[in-house]
């Protein structure tokens, strides 16, 4: 059982080539947030289970994934933070990788929550 992965102080060695991946490319964006697992409860398995439980998502999730970007397009977003991150101990970390404001850090589906709760027309 490897404990230890090969990245280390943001570089990665290929393990076949022995070249080393510099991570994350200065001047690139952050990734974009994509729907690859959906964790779910089970209480008539948990007993015999150890860990947590993932489902692959099928289409219907994705299309549920997706559904946000239309309805943030019709949406002015005036309540979506718009303020670029200042730097600090911690935050220049989100610099590295690419973040500039604080609302690229939010997928869309928390875009969405985030200017429908400020509008007063979401509840949590």
């Amino acid at each position: 059982m490897q404990l230890a992965g090969p990245a280390r102080r943001n570089r990665c060695a290929c393990p076949r080539c022995s070249h080393v991946n510099a991570y994350p490319r200065k001047g690139t964006a952050p990734s974009k947030p994509r729907l690859f697992a959906i964790e779910h409860f089970n209480p008539d398995r948990k007993a015999g289970h150890k860990g947590r439980f993932f489902n692959q998502p099928d289409a219907q999730n994705l299309a549920r994934a997706e559904a946000p970007f239309e309805c943030m397009e019709k949406l002015r977003g005036r309540f979506i933070p718009s303020g670029g991150i200042l730097p600090g101990d911690e935050t220049d970390r989100l610099h590295r990788w690419g973040y500039r404001y604080y609302r690229d850090m939010l997928n869309p589906r928390q875009l969405l929550a985030t200017e429908l709760k400020g509008q007063g027309s979401y509840r949590w």
